[in-house]
């Protein structure tokens, strides 16, 4: 069985990316993991929480994150399992592809400005550089 990784980060791209793999998951046995990449918590806050309640914040913001995005999966039939670490973008989504074995990472693309991406840096350029796997990016 083939294994998906999709990265999502709350935004509205998530909803193509969800439809592209329900389409994938129609033609192909698939497994799905969505992956929520979190900010993680400034040393300051940490400072005043404790370790439960870092993981809480976390998982409740990964599950918000990815509501419609899970049940059009699941309204699509499209077995999936959601994950969420907090770290950099693409080191996360790299490390857990790896973790989790998957054989392709599936994911949006914010289409940020050329100006914009090449002083920020783009999270699907970076992915698409190091990946294992191969990589679909979905605009």
């Amino acid at each position: 069985m083939a294994r998906i990784l999709m990265p999502i980060d709350g935004s509205p791209h998530g909803a193509r990316v969800a439809a592209f793999v329900a389409r994938l998951a129609a033609a192909l046995q698939v497994e799905v993991h969505v992956l929520n990449v979190r900010e993680p918590i400034d040393f300051r806050s940490r400072a005043f929480m404790n370790p439960e309640d870092i993981e809480r914040e976390h998982s409740t913001g990964a599950t918000h994150d990815t509501e419609a995005v899970r049940k059009a999966l699941t309204d699509a039939g499209v077995r999936h399992e959601l994950h969420w670490k907090a770290g950099d973008p693409a080191d996360t989504i790299l490390a857990e592809c790896t973790r989790l074995g998957c054989d392709h990472i599936v994911m949006g693309s914010r289409g940020a400005s050329p100006i914009a991406a090449a002083l920020v840096g783009s999270v699907a350029y970076r992915v698409v550089r190091a990946a294992p796997v191969p990589v679909t990016i979905v605009r």
